[in-house]
């Protein structure tokens, strides 16, 4: 006779699939072991779309409920409804915002070929929550890869991606109008082109990254070169990467500066962005500023202490990395006395992180639960 095979149960199935994930993310990331879970282009697409549509659905408040000119924490939206349109109105440091063009100017493609087509809604904030949605799920896309290249699992992957688009941050900032959308998604291609390892990449990121947003050059600084210290300083080509960082650097300080120098007609050194960003207020109280105004626990309420829960399930090279640059953020918002907007680029920086790291603990958690029953 035949023995019966009895399948495992659900629990202890996930239990096996993220125990040997969690085995090979230390191989994977360290370079002795090659990604095996790769997504076809088919499926892609239709992540892609499926998040594509949920960002729409999230940011349609922007286009019945409220302006988002007018909403507190959510004033920079005026200059880039301006930059849409093709101008850029008298407004203090405007060579800050004039050169982050990724997601206006994306905008202003569908402006031009839609805009005179709607009346039901104000085809400029259609077209930037047009825009954002793009960057949005292109980010949602990369998390899932990711994810699913660390842990093996593809509902964990799934999980990080929605708990990423839902959190408060992507529609009530992303979606609302501003430009974040573009600095997070070079962000998380940072982290994944670190930790896949895809070197010849990194000059294309600095690049995008520096079109999005100016502050993306320092962060990715250093982010990489954290990045580069924890993992790479004692390895045999530990000078080829760092030679692709510094390379990646050059090319997106000279972006920022080309950029703005075309639109101003002469050369807006970076020292000369961060002047015009100097708020000239006391740097400790900005600082208790920023950490104390409610805005900002808005955005980590829930998602810093579940993601710092579950950070062991972050790879070394993505965690400290993400901490570094959260803390130069967190300075650099008390130069510019930014107060509880300050949670803007350090969710840029750390948002997906922490997602991925709270869709793990959570998994895990109710895993362990149905096993335990």
């Amino acid at each position: 006779m035949r023995a019966k095979v009895v399948p495992l149960p659900a629990a202890l199935q996930f239990r096996r699939m993220n125990d040997s994930g969690a085995t090979n993310t230390a191989e994977v990331v360290s370079g002795r072991q090659q990604p095996q879970v790769k997504l076809p282009l088919q499926q892609v697409c239709i992540l892609w779309l499926l998040f594509f549509l949920i960002c729409l659905g999230l940011g349609y408040p922007t286009l019945k409920r409220y302006d988002p000119a007018r909403a507190e924490g959510l004033t920079d939206a005026i200059v880039y409804r301006q930059m849409v349109l093709g101008s850029l109105g008298p407004r203090p440091h405007a060579e800050v915002f004039a050169g982050r063009i990724l997601v206006p100017g994306t905008a202003q493609i569908f402006y031009r070929t839609i805009g005179a087509r709607i009346r039901s809604v104000d085809p400029i904030t259609l077209s930037l929550l047009l825009a954002a949605s793009i960057f949005c799920a292109m980010t949602g896309v990369l998390l899932v890869m990711i994810s699913r290249h660390l842990t093996g699992n593809a509902g964990v992957a799934l999980f990080a991606a929605v708990l990423y688009l839902i959190s408060f941050a992507v529609p009530n900032f992303q979606l609302a109008g501003l430009i974040d959308s573009g600095e997070s998604l070079f962000m998380l291609a940072l982290a994944s082109l670190l930790l896949l390892r895809r070197w010849w990449l990194l000059p294309l990121c600095g690049i995008g990254g520096a079109l999005a947003k100016e502050t993306f050059v320092p962060f990715a600084a250093i982010f990489a070169m954290t990045w580069w210290i924890v993992e790479e300083r004692h390895a045999a080509r530990r000078f080829v990467t760092l030679g692709w960082i510094a390379f990646m650097i050059l090319l997106s300080v000279a972006t920022l500066i080309a950029v703005r120098s075309v639109l101003f007609g002469h050369i807006v050194w970076p020292w000369q962005i961060a002047a015009a960003l100097n708020a000239g207020t006391g740097f400790l109280s900005s600082l208790v500023r920023c950490l104390s105004d409610r805005s900002f626990w808005y955005v980590f309420i829930w998602l810093l202490p579940l993601g710092i829960l579950g950070v062991r399930s972050v790879p070394r090279a993505w965690r400290w990395p993400a901490a570094t640059t959260c803390l130069c953020a967190l300075l650099l918002g008390a130069y510019n006395d930014m107060g509880g907007t300050v949670a803007r680029p350090i969710f840029n920086i750390a948002g997906a992180m922490l997602s991925f790291s709270v869709a793990v603990l959570l998994t895990r958690m109710l895993a362990a639960k149905q096993v335990a029953t």
